[in-house]
């Protein structure tokens, strides 16, 4: 049960057939496939391996899909931040994971700048949707990197894909770390329950993909080759 499987069973159904809309973004199931290539071929050049965490800061966008399949295909671990957190909850959680590399839409270069003293284990910075002195920029990394799909043979169903932190309302946030076999079980269990989706549906995502709600329900369709509107 590897989600890598989930997105090349649909490129070889539905290669031509649209996975994203996200504003003016549109990616078909083949061309977003490559994008998590190259995504994933891009984490040699930031050191990044089987089992090191990356974190996203950013609202809803096609960029939270290519990071959780990309990080998928490698065996790195992505963890999606509440862009509503405080700069002092975004120390302690990005403290608390250990997370090596950091990507943020430009909106949040204000916060990123000022708590970046306070990282102790981020090492790489990547802005997703504008090139930004002293950073890496997302589609740069992509474009320098191979479309070719990375050896996956190593991940295994047992393996951490993701971590979900909880509100910490009445307490510290906690980290619940959610495997490959996790997400597709998932997937299973939301079209055998909803015997309505099927793979012509079109599916509004209006969640925040920071919390596994709103992830939950996108993969749910993504698993039967439905389009997800962002």
């Amino acid at each position: 049960m590897n989600l890598v499987d989930v997105i090349l069973n649909n490129v070889r159904r539905y290669p031509e057939k649209l996975i994203l809309i996200c504003g003016d973004t549109r990616l078909t199931y083949r061309r977003f496939n490559e994008r998590c290539n190259r995504l994933a071929n891009s984490f040699g050049v930031l050191k990044l391996y089987k089992g090191d965490h990356i974190a996203l800061l950013s609202k809803n966008c096609h960029f939270h899909y290519e990071m959780f399949f990309g990080a998928a295909k490698t065996g790195t671990v992505f963890i999606p931040l509440n862009y509503r957190l405080s700069p002092r909850e975004l120390i302690y959680i990005l403290n608390d994971s250990e997370s090596k590399s950091l990507f943020f839409a430009k909106e949040y270069l204000q916060v990123i700048s000022s708590i970046k003293n306070d990282l102790k284990y981020v090492s790489s910075y990547v802005c997703l949707d504008e090139k930004i002195e002293d950073f890496l920029f997302y589609e740069e990394l992509l474009r320098d990197s191979s479309p070719k799909e990375p050896d996956s043979s190593f991940i295994k169903e047992d393996d951490i894909v993701t971590i979900f932190y909880t509100s910490g309302t009445t307490g510290y946030p906690k980290g619940a770390m959610i495997s490959h076999k996790n997400r597709i079980s998932d997937m299973i269990n939301q079209v055998t329950d909803n015997e309505y989706i099927e793979p012509e549906d079109i599916h509004l995502n209006v969640g925040p993909l920071y919390h596994i709600g709103a992830l939950s329900q996108s993969h749910g369709h993504i698993y039967m080759g439905c389009t997800v509107v962002v």
